[in-house]
């Protein structure tokens, strides 16, 4: 490891970790692993790091530019908090691991990134403002991307087959068909295809930097969906879904072939079993448990709110009746939980290829 940093080195910095930021000086303890990003470097031999959601001046002997995310070791040498660049662990670091911490950062729901995104298009297309070449059909796009309740079936498939989490094996896909023009012109309507042709056409400012972002996020899924499928875990599958007038983020949990049948999104002996997360503003969050079998559908709602539990069992024999298609039994059943029990994932972190191989530690 090449030393890097040491924090302590001004004493107003060592001050402040002890007074005003408990939190700060019990990440900084000796041996943490933590990640950082460089906010500041004025080239006077200092630098202002971001370390979770603190901000920490350092000196450092080597320059760093703005905008610079690294790993580091936390030394404490008597008086001094030392930093070191972590390298490789025991031979070659795992290409998935250095992806992952190029982007985890920017892990937020893909329904929130996009918003952002259309409201930044919005106000640049508003009256008097002098709009972009190329922002209506992005808008466009974004809007056509969204999933609208009550849509169908169709909508639905369309909502997960261009999410954006597939592309790049979409486009492999498409080289081996044979047919990659054809294909290529039908990948235009991904999410990510659209994201990446903003980002190429549009010039500097908030919109451009709002794709930016959108785009990491969406990268951020698609690794640790990577993450899960190393440890043979189910994956999760994001879209944006309408919510009144903005966007939230529906998560779906596919199958993964299991033959014990005790994950989340597994094949059981009675029928594929998923799992479907969303949190609407007028409901909060809501979990459908959905098993699926030739003859019967079961599915159980997990709810944090009581009246929104009370109204599930009040249309139940209206959605049994629109459910039950030709023989098919269905069962409903609707319970409370509390917002943990009801997220879904429950943890996004809670991936095993990351208990085996440490992104970070910025927990107190």
């Amino acid at each position: 490891m090449e030393p890097l940093l040491s924090s302590a080195a001004v004493n107003g910095v060592r001050a402040g970790l002890q007074a005003s930021q408990p939190e700060l000086s019990a990440i900084l303890r000796d041996g943490r692993l933590v990640a950082a990003e460089v906010l500041r470097s004025p080239g006077d031999g200092t630098v202002l790091l971001a370390v979770g959601r603190h901000q920490v001046p350092a000196q450092t002997n080597i320059y760093l530019s703005p905008g610079d995310s690294f790993l580091f070791r936390v030394h404490v040498e008597g008086a001094e908090i030392v930093l070191q660049t972590v390298g490789a662990e025991s031979g070659e670091q795992p290409s998935l691991l250095a992806a992952l911490r190029g982007v985890i950062s920017e892990d937020r729901p893909i329904g929130e990134l996009l918003q952002s995104v259309a409201v930044r298009v919005r106000a640049a297309l508003a009256p008097g403002a002098e709009a972009l070449d190329g922002l209506r059909t992005l808008l466009q796009g974004l809007e056509q991307s969204v999933f609208r309740p009550g849509g169908g079936e169709g909508e639905l498939a369309r909502a997960l087959l261009f999410s954006g989490l597939r592309y790049e094996a979409a486009l492999f896909a498409a080289m081996q068909s044979g047919r990659f023009v054809g294909e290529l012109r039908r990948l235009g309507s991904d999410l990510k295809a659209r994201l990446l042709a903003a980002l190429r056409d549009l010039p500097e400012g908030s919109v451009r930097e709002a794709v930016a972002q959108a785009l990491l996020g969406l990268e951020a899924e698609q690794l640790l969906n990577a993450a899960r499928h190393r440890s043979g875990e189910p994956g999760v599958w994001s879209f944006p879904v309408l919510d009144g007038s903005s966007w939230t983020t529906a998560r779906l949990i596919l199958p993964a072939g299991d033959s014990d049948g005790r994950r989340e999104g597994s094949e059981t002996d009675e029928g594929a079993r998923l799992v479907l997360g969303v949190s609407f503003q007028n409901t909060g969050p809501v979990r459908a448990e959905v098993v699926l079998a030739p003859h019967r559908l079961s599915v159980r709602f997990l709810v944090a709110n009581a009246d929104v539990a009370d109204r599930l069992w009040r249309d139940f024999p209206q959605l049994s009746e629109r459910l039950a298609l030709g023989d098919r039994q269905v069962h409903l059943f609707a319970k409370i939980g509390t917002p943990e029990q009801v997220a879904v994932p429950a943890e996004r972190m809670d991936v095993g290829f990351l208990e085996d191989h440490r992104l970070m530690d910025v927990s107190g």
